[in-house]
């Protein structure tokens, strides 16, 4: 399979607006096998977003950790992942890779995150919360090569940010 028909969304929350995989510059690429993490629980999760999707809900556990997931609409969700921890990474890459019967380098390829945001936003002044976003997105960016190293991929991974080019949380100028 073309490991271009795979991607992984990072930090995904409500299914009604779900990160598109497909943006890509010049041409837009067809996702066919697609990942989507979640930081909050499966059932958190399914307190604030649930309503009336139809899910598949699983666990899977490797070495250690236990992670929680679902399919829905043919896409596999893993829940509880904290995009600055590998080991989180690397699972829910493992247990999607066994859902499509094909090897997790497949997924550490092209990754999309949007508006990632540090907790406690609410509370924080717009420049700290700008300085505490630039370490969250530092964070996961080291958190994604260590997980490459430990799934055995050394090729290039495709990182996606997308978000509102008037984004107060993280200006374009920073994230770079």
């Amino acid at each position: 399979m073309n490991i271009d028909s795979f991607a992984m969304s990072m930090a995904e929350g409500s299914p009604s607006f779900k990160m598109d995989v497909s943006l890509v510059f010049g041409s837009p690429k067809n996702r066919e096998k697609i990942l989507r993490t979640c930081f909050d629980s499966i059932d958190i999760w399914s307190l604030k977003y649930f309503g009336s999707i139809n899910k598949s809900p699983f666990e899977r556990r490797f070495d250690s950790i236990t992670k929680n997931a679902a399919i829905i609409d043919n896409e596999v969700w893993v829940y509880g992942i904290d995009s600055t921890v590998s080991s989180d990474i690397v699972a829910a890459v493992k247990i999607a890779a066994e859902w499509y019967q094909t090897t997790p380098q497949a997924f550490i390829r092209n990754i999309y995150v949007k508006n990632l945001n540090a907790e406690g936003e609410r509370i924080m002044s717009p420049n700290d919360l700008v300085q505490e976003n630039k370490k969250l997105y530092t964070g996961v960016s080291k958190a994604i090569r260590e997980a490459a190293r430990i799934l055995d991929y050394s090729g290039g991974i495709d990182f996606w940010v997308m978000s509102n080019n008037v984004n107060p949380k993280i200006p374009k100028k920073e994230l770079h």
